[in-house]
């Protein structure tokens, strides 16, 4: 930030993609604001109706509650606010995920009563749990637990926030959620997993699901800097900038240059000569930051256009996204499920992949974006107060426009007809 108090222009500080849904905190003249944009199906914008929103639109039960962390779900999302030791939740409720000690969904942002007076360091939302992150290194995790993903010895879901004992006395930097499992970073650069185990999502050498946090062993255990779970895969960076993955890799999100499910960590050679920065995990794709120029790289599943390369080839080794983005020094990435965000350290905001829904918050245009786009609404400069304050809903659209729904695997590879949506299907996502 420069010497203004406020910035005129709402200038973005945090974005965080879910299913059909998206997120972001901006800092402007009357203070923090949230926003959200695309499906609600489920409430998960938080503006107290089912209606999905096509541009970004200011959540205004959070209005003044300076907001500053935020995270994603697939149907849900959590906000937290350091200065007021305050942490809300919304959206589908099913299996405790918003730790309001029951199952309904939310429409507006609540406070989570049992994280309340925490200060928080990090919240993340999996496909049905969430964990909370103390600046203090205590993890908190409630929601679906039935691969073992919230990382404590009960067998059964937790309507509300739950400490995550086994890691007591770690000092935890990091945490983030899968659709099944879960990982912490801790102090001293060691990686921990949990949950569901198949695909070899945890890097353990086989594909048992485990309840309690493991320490994964890394080649030439490096310190790990930090990491990430995709929907059934992981990655993790290493001091050295090098990236490590493993999991399931049917659509080459692994990095990997193969097909081929890998059960311990495998170093990204292709990445060797550019230090990477950051990493995220999205459905069945993977974004990094990397290089001394901060520039991105995508691979994995692409049907949408989710990796920016200007189509819809999938790819198995790291491919520099260009168009836009190039020459652009970039601060952070996210990995949706069928779409992507890149916030550029001059405050820009650029999205693509799936355009359904309004997720991709561009007003209207609800074509799928093969390249990154910017997002005039949120960029530093460009974005209005007025215009994210203003409420605005859309009209529901049919199943298969709403959910991005795709033909079961063998009609994928055989490029095969779409069959009949069906809304419950969502629900299934297998």
């Amino acid at each position: 930030m420069s010497d203004r108090s406020k910035p005129s222009s709402p200038e973005i500080l945090a974005v965080a993609c879910g299913n059909g849904h998206a997120i972001a905190v901006l800092d402007s003249e009357i203070g923090r604001i949230v926003a959200t944009w695309g499906s609600g199906d489920d409430g998960q914008l938080g503006h107290g109706d089912t209606r999905e929103r096509d541009a970004p639109q200011v959540v205004l039960a959070l209005m003044g509650k300076d907001v500053d962390l935020v995270s994603c779900g697939g149907d849900h999302c959590v906000a937290s606010s350091s200065s007021r030791r305050e942490t809300y939740s919304w959206g589908w409720g099913d299996f405790g995920r918003l730790g309001h000690a029951q199952a309904d969904d939310v429409w507006t942002p609540k406070p989570i009563r049992g994280l309340s007076g925490l200060t928080l360091a990090q919240v993340a939302c999996g496909d049905m749990h969430t964990l909370a992150l103390t600046v203090d290194g205590a993890v908190y995790a409630f929601g679906r637990n039935q691969a073992g993903q919230l990382g404590i010895p009960s067998q059964y879901d937790a309507l509300e926030p739950t400490r995550v004992a086994a890691l007591e006395g770690k000092h935890v930097r990091q945490v983030s959620c899968g659709g099944e499992h879960s990982l912490a970073v801790v102090e001293g650069g060691q990686l921990y997993v949990w949950g569901w185990g198949k695909y070899g999502n945890l890097g353990l050498g086989n594909e048992l699901d485990h309840r309690l946090p493991v320490h994964v062993e890394v080649p030439g255990a490096p310190t790990i800097t930090t990491a990430c779970c995709g929907w059934r895969h992981t990655a993790a960076v290493d001091a050295e900038g090098r990236l490590y993955t493993w999991g399931w890799n049917k659509y080459g999100q692994l990095g990997l240059g193969n097909h081929e499910n890998q059960s311990r960590p495998s170093l990204v050679s292709s990445l060797s000569t550019s230090a990477v920065h950051s990493v995220s995990g999205g459905w069945r794709h993977t974004l990094v930051i990397a290089g001394p120029q901060h520039e991105v790289f995508a691979w994995g599943w692409n049907r949408f256009g989710q990796l920016g390369l200007d189509g819809i080839q999938d790819c198995s080794r790291p491919c520099r996204i260009r168009g836009e983005l190039e020459g652009c020094s970039v601060r952070s990435v996210q990995a949706g499920w069928r779409h992507s965000i890149a916030v550029t350290r001059e405050g820009e905001v650029y999205v693509w992949g799936r355009g359904a829904s309004g997720v991709l918050g561009l007003g209207g245009r609800e074509e799928d974006q093969l390249m990154p786009t910017r997002l005039v609404s949120l960029s530093l400069g460009t974005a209005e107060l007025g215009d994210l304050m203003t409420q605005q809903t859309v009209p529901e659209a049919d199943a298969a426009s709403k959910y991005g729904l795709v033909p079961e695997q063998a009609g994928e590879e055989a490029g095969g007809v779409v069959p009949d949506y069906n809304v419950e299907a969502k629900r299934s996502r297998v």
